[in-house]
């Protein structure tokens, strides 16, 4: 599973009751600002900002707090790689999502159908990605996974490769 490109810019700031030298911002624990302020883009969920502050007088001060970025987590499961032999392989994707949504799979000339959850592969492909992209149709979100279909040449039933009979002895 990949996460989705829908984020929510946050900003973060602070004061100080005397002249600061410099800050630092964290959230979860990384670096993300080390200005007097910070803004970053973050997923749907529950996070702990922190920051820590030196004055011009090397005192050191330090807060953090916890937060919430409202929204909804969609998530989108290709399944596993495919492996097929003679059967024609059919793509899945597994979708949660609280809003109505639109599927995209590509490449899409190698599909039955590529706006539908299972469409099947109408090609002989070998070692083949394919890349499933669900559309939020309220937020316009995109969640993407993939999955990966190695299609093996059918077997025959019959073998005919030159004119009259062919003995074979496997052991």
């Amino acid at each position: 599973q990949n996460p989705g490109n829908c984020f929510s810019q946050v900003g973060i700031a602070s004061t100080a009751s005397e002249p600061v030298q410099s800050w630092v911002y964290y959230i979860d624990g990384n670096i993300v600002g080390t200005g007097s302020s910070a803004f970053v883009n973050l997923e749907p969920g529950t996070y702990v900002a922190s920051v820590i502050v030196i004055t011009d007088q090397n005192c050191t001060a330090v807060d953090d707090f916890s937060f919430t970025v409202a929204g909804t987590q969609v998530t989108v499961d290709a399944g596993p790689d495919i492996l097929a032999c003679q059967e024609t392989p059919l793509l899945s994707v597994s979708v949660n999502s609280p809003n109505s949504y639109s599927i995209q799979w590509t490449p899409a000339n190698l599909l039955s159908n590529s706006t539908i959850a299972s469409p099947q592969v109408t090609q002989n492909v070998t070692n083949q990605w394919f890349i499933v992209d669900v559309i939020d149709d309220v937020t316009g979100c995109i969640n993407s996974d993939t999955v990966y279909v190695t299609q093996q040449n059918p077997l025959f039933d019959t073998l005919d490769l030159c004119s009259g009979s062919v003995e074979i002895n496997l052991g």
